[in-house]
């Protein structure tokens, strides 16, 4: 039983084993391989799912991209021809998004025509690398507008030949930067003007002062071309009306007044009322002048040449009355002179007319001044054997109003010889009564037989009495010709300098007493015996004062230029020649020197 179930056991048990197990791995690699292909075919679907997703999701992008209006995008091909658009480009160009469907339009006819050049670069660009960098452009909406934008792109195959581009508008952006060109232009021309402008105003400023600062006419006319040329302009003239005519009686070019040197004292007809010279004067506003008018009016001179950007005639104005045409040539630069520079030289040429005026005013004025001055000093000397005299009055350089220095010399009793230097303080005709109520009480005191000091006692109490709070120095004198002696004495007066002819110099400077007008003092009188030869000369502070120079060193000056011409043929030669040296012509103060000289018999000259 034992055996029969050992033999039913392992029977079945070595068929299992055999045939059974071949069927069963068949059986389980078909079920392995069954598996296996429907986890592939699961991870292809899954892919291929994923993949769908992917593209549906950047489809998406792109819609919400090109729907949304950040930008424009296009589609194109190497010809240029446009396929598609978004809604952002459409709006942007003016076209409708249909207008690209077909490809008719291409991105040449969407370029203002002065760039079309540029979209060969751009796509040999994109051929070469598969994009080309974002550049600024200009397109022409359909309305005919531009607009600038920036414009990108790149190729969409190998090959280059369909790409896209992206297109932002930037139109805000550039005109915001030429709106800020424009005003930093603005402000930059501002600031030139008003640079311009100040450089006028100073120069106005300073021809101003030029101008006030002489009192001659014809200083007044060359200061006023010289500051104009080369400022304003190449050349400046100033022409005055002669009844039907005007005539030049100044001109500048080069820096240099040139009347006289380089152009000649011109006289130019203006009858026509036409002539914009006299249009000048007739309107009293500026005109002006083409390169014809110049010419017209320098002909062939040497100035002709400075005429060529034209000029401008511009009135020199004074209460309602033109004294003077001021002819002005304009820079050759365009707009060189402007209307800013036109009312500069307006401005100036009326300040010339006030200056003008009163270098008029001051020369007629100062020339009644000199002939009642000079009336006032003596017109006969007399004559002293042996001696020689000399005199010299030169009034102050500026000012009108005449001075109170004199000098004075009369024959008195016995054949002496009175001398008087004086100077009353200030300027003017009450100045000069002053000077002549004491030349006159001197004169007749020392004619009575005064001696110096009393006749200097009896006008200062006289001056005193009159209660005119006024004073003067004085110098007064007698002298003996046949002895040489001199009795003198000095009110205030600086000393007189005698000149012996061994060189030697002696200097009158003992006290003497208070000015006149000031009493209550002694007045000391000084005797000296003067060597033969000798050369005395007695003068006012003018002569010797300076600004700016210390009175001793101006002493030391005098004595030593006095040396120098002990020479000289004639005591008014000695008289005119310190007043030349020691002063020059430009004297702030009246001055009056005079000589004695003794020329002992026999001597030379």
């Amino acid at each position: 039983m034992g055996h029969r179930g050992t033999e039913g056991r392992s029977g079945p048990a070595r068929s299992w084993s055999g045939e059974h197990r071949t069927a069963l791995r068949w059986f389980g690699a078909s079920v392995l391989q069954a598996a296996v292909g429907g986890a592939a075919l699961s991870w292809y679907v899954r892919r291929e799912k994923l993949a769908r997703e992917r593209l549906w999701a950047a489809e998406r992008r792109y819609r919400r991209l090109a729907d949304a209006g950040v930008m424009g995008l296009v589609f194109w091909d190497a010809d240029g021809a446009i396929s598609e658009v978004n809604s952002a480009f459409a709006e942007l160009v003016g076209h409708p998004r249909e207008a690209f469907a077909d490809g008719t339009l291409r991105w040449r006819e969407l370029l203002v025509p002065e760039v079309r050049g540029q979209g060969a670069a751009r796509l040999q660009e994109l051929q070469a690398r598969g994009w080309f960098e974002p550049y600024e452009t200009r397109l022409q909406r359909a309305d005919g507008e531009t607009v600038h934008v920036i414009i990108g792109g790149a190729a969409l195959d190998d090959a280059g030949t369909e790409a896209v581009s992206f297109v932002v508008d930037v139109t805000e952006r550039v005109r915001l930067q030429h709106e800020r060109d424009r005003l930093l232009e603005a402000e930059r021309a501002a600031r030139a003007e008003a640079q311009t402008v100040n450089q006028q105003l100073q120069l106005v400023a300073a021809m101003s002062a030029e101008l006030n600062a002489t009192l001659d006419p014809g200083q007044v006319l060359d200061r006023l071309c010289r500051g104009l040329v080369p400022a304003l302009g190449p050349l400046c003239a100033v022409f005055l009306p002669e009844g039907d005519a005007v005539r030049c009686v100044a001109a500048a070019f080069g820096g240099e007044v040139q009347v006289g040197r380089g152009v000649p004292s011109l006289v130019v007809p203006v009858t026509s009322r036409a002539h914009p010279l006299q249009q000048a004067l007739a309107t009293r506003q500026a005109q002006d002048l083409g390169t014809a008018a110049c010419a017209e009016l320098f002909g062939s001179t040497p100035v002709a040449d400075e005429c060529s950007g034209g000029a401008v005639a511009v009135p020199l104005r004074l209460a309602g009355e033109v004294l003077a045409v001021l002819f002005l040539a304009r820079p050759p630069a365009p707009g060189a002179l402007g209307a800013t520079g036109l009312l500069a030289v307006q401005e100036i040429a009326d300040r010339a007319a006030t200056a003008l005026r009163n270098a008029r005013s001051y020369a007629q004025e100062r020339g009644v001044g000199l002939i009642l001055q000079r009336a006032l000093m003596p017109v006969h000397r007399p004559a002293i054997a042996d001696h020689d005299l000399g005199a010299c009055y030169v009034p102050a350089a500026m000012g009108r109003e005449i001075g109170g220095d004199w000098w004075d010399v009369l024959a008195l009793r016995g054949g002496h010889l009175g001398v008087v230097v004086g100077d009353a303080a200030g300027h003017g005709i009450h100045v000069a009564s002053v000077m002549a109520r004491l030349r006159h009480g001197i004169d007749a005191l020392l004619t009575i037989g005064a001696s110096p000091a009393e006749a200097i006692s009896a006008v200062s109490e006289l001056l005193e009495s009159t209660a005119q709070e006024s004073c003067a120095t004085a110098f007064v004198a007698v002298y003996d010709p046949a002895s040489r002696v001199m009795a003198y004495s000095r009110a205030g007066h600086p000393a007189p300098v005698v000149l012996a002819p061994d060189g030697t110099l002696t200097q009158l400077d003992r006290p003497g007493g208070t000015l006149i007008g000031v009493n209550g003092m002694p007045r000391d009188e000084h005797t000296i015996e003067l060597p033969e030869g000798f050369v005395l000369v007695a003068y006012t502070d003018g002569l010797v004062e300076r600004r700016g120079v210390a009175y001793d060193d101006r002493a030391r000056e005098l004595r030593e230029a006095l040396r120098r011409m002990s020479g000289e043929a004639s005591a008014q030669a000695v008289a005119d020649r310190l007043v030349a040296e020691m002063v020059g012509p430009d004297a702030d103060d009246d001055v009056c020197a005079f000589v004695l000289r003794h020329r002992p018999a026999g001597s030379a000259g």
